[in-house]
């Protein structure tokens, strides 16, 4: 049976998902929210207790370094847009209020 490219970003999406897990297996909140410099973007825990990113970076922010956090979160978003969904055969995710925010709970 030949592979479709659906078949292959599904394998793709899995081979790198079980990387990214096997190597953040073991890290602990401390290595995961470290700052290599002072004020870095990075994810914070609201009033609410929610944690959110600090998301992009607005034009003039001299922010340059991020965490782990920050990184991985900036990754999630991009995987998670409109267009991606649809790739896959899924439905696009509800859009969030700003950057940054939690993604609301999934529809099943």
């Amino acid at each position: 049976m030949a592979h479709t490219c659906h078949d292959d970003l599904v394998e793709l999406s899995d081979w790198a998902w079980h990387r990214l897990e096997q190597r953040m297996a073991g890290l602990t909140d401390e290595e995961y929210l470290w700052e290599p410099v002072p004020g870095c973007r990075t994810v914070r825990r609201g009033l609410d207790g929610t944690y959110r990113s600090d998301g992009p970076a607005p034009p003039g922010d001299s922010r340059r370094f991020t965490t782990l956090a920050w990184r991985l979160c900036h990754i999630a978003d991009l995987l998670r847009e409109e267009r991606n969904g649809p790739w896959l055969g899924r439905a696009a995710p509800p859009p969030r209020e700003q950057p940054g925010d939690p993604a609301p709970p999934p529809v099943r």
